[in-house]
């Protein structure tokens, strides 16, 4: 086999390599940012979740002070909070649409709010019905949290593991590409060195040939 038809299927056989390690680390590269986007999505309904249970918290504590005194401040402030408490519970509902049973926990939120914020409307049925739903609240509350913190977790390993195998396949790539540039410099000084000794050689000849004596006539 001619040395330019090695080269040819080397330099071809290369090229198909590299090109599916191209292929392989961009797959890679993708899920990785998909696997990372979910973990973002995990942190922004938790956000969400110690937002509401802030705003529950506010409200229990406006809601007491109105069971203890009445007056217009503090039964504003449970409206306040429980209006706080669904635009909260409507956001969680948004983001975890992909997830029915934590939606249905948030549609439960956004009940229980309703609930909260409608207890200081009737002081006579609000102190029970009212420390009932901000009691339903927190547990459902409590749930979702529970709930994300296990997808959180799940999450962040397959995002881990993602992250870690498109490096290795990065680090092949850069491994395989430095290996194949050293050979490629060692083959061209190595051609250089040939064509070196190949000038030597004939430099020498011409010159025992110069000096024969020329022949007779």
């Amino acid at each position: 086999m001619k040395l330019r038809t090695v080269i040819a299927a080397a330099a071809a056989g290369t090229a198909l390599f590299l090109a599916a390690l191209t292929v392989c680390a961009a797959v890679e590269v993708s899920r990785h940012e998909a696997d990372l986007d979910w973990v973002e999505h995990t942190h922004a309904v938790l956000d969400q979740l110690e937002q509401a249970r802030l705003q529950l918290k506010t409200a229990e504590l406006e809601s007491r002070a109105y069971r203890a005194g009445g007056g217009e401040a503090p039964r504003e402030g449970v409206r306040q909070a429980a209006e706080s408490v669904r635009w909260a519970s409507e956001a969680l509902e948004k983001l975890t649409a992909d997830n029915p049973s934590q939606a249905a926990r948030a549609q439960d939120l956004a009940t229980a709010s309703a609930e909260i914020r409608a207890s200081v409307e009737n002081r006579a049925r609000g102190e029970r019905d009212g420390a009932a739903a901000a009691a339903r609240a927190e547990d459902v509350a409590r749930s979702m949290e529970i709930a994300e913190r296990v997808l959180l977790s799940q999450r962040s390993r397959r995002e881990q593991k993602s992250a870690d195998f498109a490096l290795g396949v990065l680090a092949s790539a850069l491994l395989f590409a430095a290996v194949l540039a050293g050979g490629a410099l060692l083959f061209i000084l190595r051609g250089v060195d040939e064509r070196e000794r190949l000038q030597t050689t004939l430099e020498q000849a011409v010159t025992l040939a110069r000096a024969l004596p020329p022949p007779p006539r």
